[in-house]
């Protein structure tokens, strides 16, 4: 039996979780596969069973089948080991409630956004998953808001280099690429994508934790993806929060298990070297969005500057606005967290409403819409 070999740009440092998989979801499963350029000719499989799945051992008969078509993998599993209607569609009720447990097509929707063309920056890939018949789509756009004062619109930053406290020089690094956005082009980087929602929403705020653009995390408000009190971290999100997005994205070309990911993919080791280095770039340009709180920031100021919007501040292809940090610390591109310009229109707007009138003459045009609605 061969040992498992390192690969480039692999999915993960546990292999695929076939046998951990199998032996969860039911009894027997059945694989079966054809080269992709293998028309006419047989395919091959094996199919496994509960006394193979809690064994140790990992060679299995290989057989043969004929209706295979080429360039398809299949992996059956029979004789479940929960009921498929309440993991497909759980709504039943219980004790305490509504059961508020999402389902398999909205878990595996948010889990592969990415691979499902979904994400700040979308790129294309040759996935689909159908469940119960229908197609799954990437979970929706995130509602930014594109705010054109004091520098408070959506940001990505590239480039930061992270590298393990115990790892050695030959080690291929990692990057790390903050984004008040997101995207994915960088070898070995982390991104992080941060900016403000235009309505307050606690189930979209948060943070959102991609490794190899698996998403491990989804819409987190703990210490693991970044909050609470420590040398790096945000702070405690609490109500002023509720319109903070942030996207993280870390990839590497080395070794995944160089990723602060568990071995079960669901969760973040807060307490790992990349995490910490993780949260101190991450610290750094989301703060000023961080402190952009509803004491300091009126979210009327937010709501007018959706995506079409004439004064949106985006990229020169419509995007989010993207800096190259790769080889920087220091970061410079980011918001003013005084806010003169809010501040003078929030108080222009009450001033004139206690006044009953209505005066924007001394307002450059990009502040009209703010001022009108406060």
């Amino acid at each position: 039996m061969a040992a498992k070999e390192s690969t480039e740009s692999s999915i993960g440092a546990f292999g695929i979780g076939a046998k951990k998989a199998c032996a969860f979801l039911g009894k027997t499963a059945e694989f079966r596969t054809n080269f992709i350029d293998n028309e006419g000719k047989e395919g091959y499989g094996f199919t496994v069973d509960e006394e193979w799945l809690n064994s140790d051992e990992w060679e299995v008969e290989k057989q043969r089948y004929g209706d295979i078509v080429p360039g398809t993998t299949e992996v059956r599993i029979r004789d479940l080991n929960f009921d498929w209607e309440e993991t497909a569609n759980p709504s039943r009720e219980t004790e305490e409630g509504k059961d508020t447990r999402i389902s398999l097509a909205q878990d595996l929707s948010e889990t592969y956004e990415l691979f499902l063309g979904g994400g700040v920056r979308p790129t294309e890939y040759k996935l689909s998953i159908v469940v119960e018949g229908k197609k799954l789509e990437p979970s929706g756009d995130i509602d930014w808001s594109w705010y054109p004062l004091d520098g408070f619109y959506p940001r990505r930053y590239e480039g930061f280099k992270i590298e393990r406290e115990d790892r050695s020089e030959d080690d291929a690094p990692i990057w790390m690429n903050v984004t008040v956005g997101l995207q994915d082009d960088a070898p070995i980087w982390m991104n992080v994508t941060v900016g403000l929602l235009r309505e307050a929403n606690q189930q979209r705020a948060g943070i959102d934790i991609y490794c190899q653009r698996r998403k491990v995390l989804s819409n987190d408000k703990t210490s693991s993806a970044g909050f609470g009190s420590g040398r790096y971290k945000l702070g405690n999100f609490g109500t002023g929060q509720k319109r903070l997005k942030v996207i993280v994205e870390v990839e590497t070309r080395g070794d995944a298990s160089d990723l602060p990911w568990n071995s079960q993919k669901d969760g973040i080791n807060e307490y790992d070297s990349v995490s910490q280095e993780m949260y101190k770039y991450l610290r750094r340009v989301a703060k000023p969005y961080y402190s952009a709180s509803f004491s300091k920031f009126r979210q009327s100021l937010l709501r007018p500057y959706g995506p079409d919007s004439p004064f949106a501040v985006k990229d020169p292809d419509g995007g989010i606005q993207t800096y190259d940090y790769e080889g920087r610390e220091r970061v410079t591109d980011k918001p003013d967290t005084k806010a003169p310009e809010s501040k003078w229109v929030m108080s222009l707007a009450e001033a004139h409403s206690r006044l009953g009138i209505e005066c924007d003459d001394d307002l450059e045009q990009k502040s009209i819409p703010a001022y009108q609605l406060i």
